[in-house]
């Protein structure tokens, strides 16, 4: 029909056909931010392991106020350049694009 749009803009952009998983947080932006032992406004590294890969978690409770962080993604030119992750005192974590 005229007017309406094309399936694949309805859709939006293709998708990934399996997940795509970032197992390296150590790598977050300010590394002054993190640490191996967990402390007051920072963020504690925690080396995992699963069947499929390993990697280091983040971990910071409500009563942690740690810093914001940024994951930098290393992504080309024109997409989203890392994640912020912040979390408020006694809030959940919150992620935010920015690039």
């Amino acid at each position: 029909m005229k007017g309406q749009p094309e399936a694949t803009e309805i859709m939006g952009p293709e998708r990934r056909k399996s997940p795509l998983y970032r197992a390296d947080l150590d790598r977050c932006l300010p590394a002054s931010a993190l640490s191996r032992e967990g402390r007051l406004f920072g963020w504690r590294m925690i080396d995992y392991e699963t069947a499929h890969f390993k990697g280091v978690m983040l971990r910071a409770g409500p009563e942690t106020a740690a810093a914001a962080v940024e994951y930098p993604l290393n992504l080309r030119a024109g997409t989203m350049s890392t994640w912020d992750c912040s979390t408020p005192p006694g809030g959940p974590i919150w992620i935010s694009a920015s690039g």
